[in-house]
C-alpha cells in the first residue's frame, strides 16, 4: 500500500509542477506554517476543547474534519485528554510545497517526542514509563476558501518511531 501512495505522490506533484504550478510559494508557506504550529501548539499541550477550535478553524469543511473532530470528541469523552502524556513535543515542517491556483500540496514531516505511561501494555507491563521519538511524512492538500488555506486531507507515507531507543517495525497497511 505504501509504494501506490509513493507513486500517487509523485504523479501529483509532477503533474502539478508541470501546470504553472509554483513551487515553495513563500506567502502560501507561510500560512500553512502558522496553521501547522496552531495544530502543533494543542497537540503537545492540552489537547480537547482547545484542539476542537483550531481544527474548526484551519480545516476545510468535509468527511476529513468531520473524522478528526469526532475523534477528539470521543477521546474527550472518554478522558483521554486528560491523560496525556507527561511530555508531549509536536512539531510540523513542511519539506516541499507546491500551489497550482486554490489548491496546494504539501509533504509534511511530523515529529514526535513523547515520555507517557502504558497504560495499556502496549510496549510492555502495564503502568511503565515509556520514551516514544519519531516522525511520520505526510502529503497534506490544502484549499483556498474565502481567502483563507484549509487543510482538506491528508495521506499517510511513511514512519519510524523508536520505544526507549529501540526501534519499532513500520506499521501494516
Amino acid at each position: 500500500m505504501t509504494k501506490h501512495w509513493a507513486v500517487a505522490i509523485i504523479l501529483l506533484l509532477s503533474t502539478a509542477a508541470s501546470s504553472q504550478a509554483r513551487n515553495d510559494d513563500p506567502q502560501v508557506r507561510k500560512e500553512l506554517v502558522v496553521s501547522y504550529h496552531r495544530m502543533d501548539v494543542q497537540l503537545s499541550g492540552p489537547g480537547g476543547k482547545p484542539l476542537i477550535t483550531v481544527l474548526n478553524d484551519v480545516m476545510a469543511a468535509g468527511p476529513y474534519k468531520d473524522l478528526l473532530i469526532r475523534r477528539a470528541r470521543s477521546t474527550m469523552a472518554a478522558g483521554g485528554d486528560t491523560q496525556r502524556g507527561e511530555t508531549t513535543k509536536v512539531k510540523t515542517t513542511i519539506t516541499k510545497l507546491v500551489v497550482h491556483g486554490d489548491v496546494a500540496l504539501a509533504n509534511v514531516y511530523q515529529k514526535g517526542d513523547i515520555i507517557e505511561r502504558d497504560r495499556e501494555g502496549e510496549f510492555g507491563p502495564k503502568g511503565q514509563i515509556h520514551h516514544l521519538i519519531g516522525g511520520a511524512n505526510f502529503l497534506d492538500k490544502w484549499v483556498k476558501q474565502s481567502g483563507k488555506w484549509r487543510l482538506l486531507s491528508e495521506a499517510y507515507v511513511s514512519e519510524t518511531m523508536y520505544v526507549d531507543g529501540k526501534k519499532l517495525p513500520p506499521p501494516r497497511n
